[in-house]
């Protein structure tokens, strides 16, 4: 949050041009939100899973999101 924080900061004291200013804030709320996230519950195992697990699991949700693999 830390790392949020100080983008927001450096947002506020920019003086470019304006037109750029949504386009930051956007990316700014984006890396907040992802920073957040727990990346074990999004791939569904727990948090003391191996490696063999994690990437099990990370094969698999990649293949769900994959627009060629999952054509829904």
């Amino acid at each position: 949050m830390l790392v949020v924080f100080l983008l927001l900061i450096g947002f506020a004291k920019r003086k470019s041009n304006s037109n750029m200013r949504i386009p930051l804030l956007i990316l700014v709320l984006t890396v907040a939100v992802i920073a957040d996230e727990d990346y074990y519950k999004l791939l569904g195992i727990e948090r003391d899973a191996d490696d063999r697990t994690i990437r099990k699991a990370f094969k698999k949700l990649a293949i769900q999101k994959h627009p060629d693999k999952n054509k829904t």
